[in-house]
C-alpha cells in the first residue's frame, strides 16, 4: 500500500506539473492581439507607414496587429490611451517624435510627462515635411511667400497638423529667420488641410510627402536636411539660407514597465520587420527614410530631443497650459 501511494502522489505530481507548463506556454507572449495607437488618421503617411510595419512584426511574431487610428489634440490623445495603458506589451504606440519631444512641454495635465513614461521598442524612420501651394497659386517659390509676407503681415495664412507640432515649429523657426509674420491654422488631418489648400483657403500647407502622393499640389520647398527624388529640382530650406530645418522621426514604444520578455520579442521582431520589401517599398513610396535604431538608441534620441525642443519653446515664449 505504501508503493502504491508513492507511485499515486508522484503521479499527481507529475500532472500538476504538467499543467502548469502547459498554461504557460499557453500563455506565451503574444497570446492575444496587440493594439498598436498611431495620433494619424487612416491614409496619412504614418498610418502607411504603421500598417506595413504591423504586417512585418505579425508574421515575425505570428500574432495579430490591430491599428487604431486616434487623431486630434495634436496627437496627444493616441498617446495618453497607450502611456495609461496596462503595461503587458499588448497596448503600443507607433508615431513620431513630436507627441513627446514637443507637447510634454506644453501641458501639464498629460497622463505621461516624457521618454520617461515609455519603454522605447526600435526607432523606424525619419521623415522631411514639405511646403505645398495650390497649382494656381501665385507663390512660384518660398521667396515668393516670404516677400508677400513681409508686405502684407499676418495676411498670409499656412495649415499644418497642429500647435506645436514637428512642422508647425518648423514653419515658426523659419519666419523668425526671415523676420515674417503670418497666421497659423491647425488642422486635426491631412484630408482637410489638403482640401483647403487646394481651394485656396490657405496660402500654402506644411504636410508630410506622403500625404500629398496624387493630389494637385506644387512643392516650392522641401522641410528637411536632403533634397527628395519625386520632387526633381525643389531646393531645401536650408540651401535658400534659412536655417537647416531637420526631419522627424519616429517608431514604436510601449507604456513604461512592460515585462522582458515583451520587449525582447518586440525588439526582435523589429528587426525582421524593417528587413520587408513591403516596409521598404512604403517607407520610399511616402518618401521617407530607413532608419532603424534599437530601443535603448531611440530612447536616448528622443530624450536629447525633449531637451532640443524644452529650449526652442522657450525662446519662442511658449508656456505651460
Amino acid at each position: 500500500m505504501p508503493k502504491t501511494s508513492t507511485v499515486t502522489r508522484g503521479l499527481v505530481l507529475a500532472l500538476a506539473l504538467a499543467a502548469l507548463s502547459g498554461g504557460a506556454a499557453a500563455e506565451s507572449y503574444p497570446s492575444r492581439a496587440i493594439e498598436v495607437v498611431t495620433p494619424f488618421n487612416a491614409g496619412s503617411t504614418v498610418d502607411l507607414l504603421l500598417r506595413a510595419f504591423a504586417d512585418g512584426m505579425s508574421k515575425s511574431l505570428k500574432g495579430t496587429f490591430v491599428v487604431i487610428n486616434r487623431p486630434g489634440a495634436s496627437g496627444t490623445i493616441a498617446i495618453s490611451s497607450v502611456a495609461t495603458a496596462k503595461p503587458d506589451g499588448y497596448t503600443l504606440a507607433f508615431g513620431p517624435n513630436g507627441q513627446v519631444a514637443i507637447q510634454t512641454h506644453l501641458h501639464k495635465d498629460l497622463p505621461y510627462k516624457g521618454p520617461e513614461s515609455f519603454d522605447f521598442i526600435c526607432q523606424t524612420w525619419e521623415n522631411p515635411f514639405v511646403i505645398a501651394v495650390a497649382p494656381n497659386s501665385p507663390y512660384k517659390s518660398l521667396k515668393d511667400i516670404l516677400e508677400a509676407a513681409k508686405k502684407a503681415p499676418g495676411k498670409l495664412s499656412w495649415g499644418d497638423i497642429g500647435v506645436a507640432t514637428v512642422p508647425n515649429l518648423q514653419m515658426i523657426t523659419l519666419a523668425q529667420a526671415a523676420g515674417v509674420t503670418m497666421t497659423h491654422v491647425p488642422y486635426r488631418t491631412y484630408p482637410e488641410m489638403i482640401l483647403n489648400a487646394k481651394n485656396n483657403l490657405l496660402d500654402f500647407i506644411v504636410p508630410s510627402p506622403g500625404s500629398i502622393i496624387g493630389q494637385d499640389l506644387r512643392v516650392i520647398a522641401i522641410v528637411g536636411d536632403k533634397r527628395l527624388a519625386r520632387f526633381d529640382g525643389v531646393p531645401t530650406v536650408g540651401e535658400l539660407g534659412y536655417p537647416e530645418l531637420l526631419p522627424g522621426f519616429g517608431g514604436l514604444y510601449a507604456p513604461k514597465g512592460i515585462p522582458a520578455e515583451a520587449k525582447e520579442k518586440l525588439e526582435a521582431a523589429c528587426v525582421e520587420a524593417t528587413k520587408t520589401e513591403e516596409w521598404k517599398t512604403v517607407v520610399e513610396r511616402t518618401d521617407s527614410t530607413l532608419a532603424y535604431l534599437p530601443g535603448a538608441e531611440f530612447a536616448k534620441r528622443m530624450a536629447a530631443n525633449t531637451q532640443q525642443f524644452g529650449e526652442v519653446l522657450k525662446k519662442l515664449d511658449y508656456k505651460p497650459q
